[in-house]
């Protein structure tokens, strides 16, 4: 597994219509990728990739005090915009 492949499957689960206007801290984020991911990239990989993701986020957007869409807390969380660029949480 690269870190490149996991990307592609973070980038994917953010293409869902469900994901739009989302924002997830990294904890829930990694939850919800090995809950709904492929099952390709290991379990242990997918701290790197989202914590690559809050680094390099194009094409998410970083929220700096969230709030996170399932924990709520005012985390760092990271999203997808919905189509016309305004975020829900």
């Amino acid at each position: 597994m690269t870190t490149d492949q996991g990307r592609e499957e973070l980038d994917t689960f953010f293409r869902r219509p469900e994901a739009y206007g989302k924002v997830y801290c990294g904890v829930c984020l990694a939850a919800q990728l090995i809950q709904h991911g492929s099952g390709r990239v290991p379990m242990a990989a997918w701290g790197t990739v989202v914590a690559a993701a809050f680094e390099h986020p194009e094409p998410l957007e970083v929220r700096p005090t969230g709030p996170c869409s399932v924990c709520r807390q005012r985390l760092p969380a990271i999203g997808a915009p919905r189509p016309g660029g305004e975020q829900s949480s």
